[in-house]
């Protein structure tokens, strides 16, 4: 969905406002109103939240009016942007219902496609259809009257319902709806929705592998985007380009499109985060099948910063925005309560309006103090995650970008044999950064939760890193694996411990076999990771980050780890941990 421009100021006015609203500082809710559409369209949802509850301390929108439908709306608007579908679609309602009232069938048309918007984030795509599908048998195209705000255009309608086929595989039908969604934008003369819905149809016709059709509406929507100036819709015309050049075999064509992009944000690093996301997966799925490592390293730094900055400004945002909209439920019931009360003069009416007030708010709290601990131990997960991947890639990415200057040197000085050498160091790097990489997001898998999958894995690795050196590996068990199931942050854990176990039995033991062992004795966990190799003298050895990475996640889920070993016994190492 496309934002709407923002033209409050001139148009507030002339709005059909309540008897309260008529009352309140009308200068006030012009100013608050046209600051809440300014901070959205720069992606301040926070301070736009901050205005609107300024003008909801003066009108209550519980009232149906067609000021009481924008407000709904602005609010739906920034859940959306916040991914909130659940309070999105609550609001959502709210406005079907005040559309409904006053029988608009503009604002109809709206509010059904707020509620297909929110349906299709949660996944419910036939009731996301079925939304969309309404308001395209109204579809009254504008000019609106000019009561009206700038809303939901038919270009919008069109698009919103291609892009639920196009997740759900039809692409007959979404490259049908994508192509009405242009003709609708030519027809309404709106030059974002044109170059966005030509990007959508690009994008349907590279999913169904029809190049040429692709390439030639990427073209258009590049060209319609810079018109425009469209900075975030250009950026991906450049990657769907260069998309289509690498599945033509053009690399060199590929990698100018991509340079392209990345002048692009480096001009304008204004560009919505999402969109450079986008971007950013596509360079790096093509720097990574064409070897360009330099690049590749460039496009994943990027994309940590950008990750980074976006995580850490939707968490103060949605913080900030829930703990607003929680303020304003309060206002408003408070609001409600001063009109009962000045209705009703009987202290037994008052005594059950503020008993009832004091348990909402008591729910509401206990509900936010309940979300806010969610939110507390999502944040750490993300923590540690973003900690692993520091810790696991960083050195390889810092030794990369300096052999990469180093082979560069040695290019330009005519040492083509150091060169080479140099870049098979980054060529092995790199492929060490992949499978690190590799085995993080496996860990973290939701659909590897079995502790059956974390042992085939674990003997897997143990196996093709070991073969090279004539290394046995068993298992030893006499549990039903399946059957046990694991927490991510478990999971994640046990399965590193144990990678580096064997590894570092692999790399420096000299052993001939490995053996790997699991009991459970009453939720009690005993992996034992034993090999036949020379041993180390525990209290001589040097630790390295190897054992000291060890003894930390065992310690992150309150497990113990013990290392025995003696010279030239071999070593075990048992890692005791308690499961659900």
């Amino acid at each position: 969905m496309l934002r709407r421009s923002a033209v409050i100021l001139m148009l507030l006015p002339v709005f059909s406002l309540t008897a309260s609203a008529r009352q309140a500082d009308s200068s006030m809710i012009r100013k608050a109103f046209n600051k809440a559409d300014a901070y959205m369209n720069t992606d301040h949802y926070d301070s736009a939240q901050f205005y609107l509850n300024k003008i909801y301390t003066q009108v209550s929108y519980r009232e149906p009016s067609l000021f009481s439908y924008f407000l709904t709306s602005r609010q739906a608007e920034i859940y959306y942007y916040n991914n909130l579908p659940e309070l999105g679609l609550q609001e959502a309602q709210r406005a079907i219902t005040i559309a409904g009232v006053l029988n608009d069938n503009i604002l109809k048309g709206d509010a059904w496609n707020f509620a297909g918007l929110f349906y299709f984030l949660t996944g419910k795509n036939r009731e996301a259809i079925s939304f969309y599908k309404k308001s395209i048998s109204l579809a009254l195209s504008p000019p609106y009257p000019p009561k009206y705000l700038e809303l939901s255009e038919p270009q919008h309608f069109y698009g919103n319902l291609a892009e639920v086929y196009e997740q759900m595989g039809v692409l007959d039908s979404a490259i049908h709806f994508n192509r009405l969604s242009i003709f609708q934008a030519e027809k309404n003369n709106s030059p974002r929705g044109l170059s966005t819905a030509y990007l959508n149809l690009a994008n349907t016709f590279l999913k169904d592998r029809k190049i040429d059709s692709a390439a030639r509406y990427y073209g258009l929507c590049r060209d319609a985007s810079v018109n425009s100036e469209d900075f975030d819709v250009e950026l991906n015309a450049y990657g769907g380009l260069a998309s289509c050049a690498d599945r033509r075999g053009l690399s060199r064509e590929a990698e100018l499109q991509l340079q392209t992009g990345f002048r692009l944000i480096r001009e304008f690093p204004q560009v919505n985060s999402y969109y450079s996301l986008l971007f950013m997966e596509t360079a790096i799925a093509i720097f990574q099948k064409s070897g360009n490592f330099k690049m590749l390293s460039e496009a994943l730094i990027v994309k940590t910063q950008i990750q980074s900055a976006n995580h850490n400004r939707n968490d103060i945002q949605i913080r900030n925005i829930l703990m607003a909209g929680l303020k304003n439920e309060t206002r408003i019931l408070n609001l409600e309560i001063t009109r009962a009360r000045q209705k009703q003069d009987l202290a037994t009416a008052r005594f059950y309006f503020i008993t009832a007030l004091g348990l909402l708010l008591a729910f509401a709290f206990a509900g936010y103090f309940y979300y806010s601990r969610q939110r507390l131990r999502l944040l750490s997960i993300r923590n540690k995650i973003s900690q692993d991947l520091h810790d696991e890639v960083g050195a390889t990415l810092s030794g990369i970008a300096l052999y990469a200057h180093l082979a560069q040197t040695q290019s330009a000085r005519n040492e083509p044999v150091k060169a080479a050498e140099s870049l098979g160091i980054i060529n092995v790097n790199a492929q060490e950064m992949v499978k690190k990489l590799s085995d993080i997001v496996w860990a973290v898998n939701p659909s590897n939760d079995s502790f059956e999958q974390l042992m085939q894995r674990l003997e897997n690795y143990a196996i093709e890193t070991g073969s090279p050196k004539g290394i046995t590996v068993s298992i030893h068990h006499e549990l039903q694996l399946s059957d046990i199931r694991l927490s991510m942050e478990l999971r994640k854990n046990i399965y590193l411990i144990g990678m580096e176990a064997v590894n570092n039995a692999i790399k420096y033991s000299s052993s001939q076999s490995i053996s790997i062992g699991v009991s459970l004795v009453r939720h009690q966990l005993r992996m034992l990771i034993t090999d036949d190799g020379t041993g180390f003298d525990p209290e001589t050895i040097k630790k390295g980050n190897g054992l000291y990475s060890m003894q930390k996640r065992a310690a992150e889920i309150g497990g113990a780890l013990t290392i025995s070993s003696a010279q030239p016994s071999g070593t075990q190492i048992q890692l005791v941990c308690k499961i659900a």
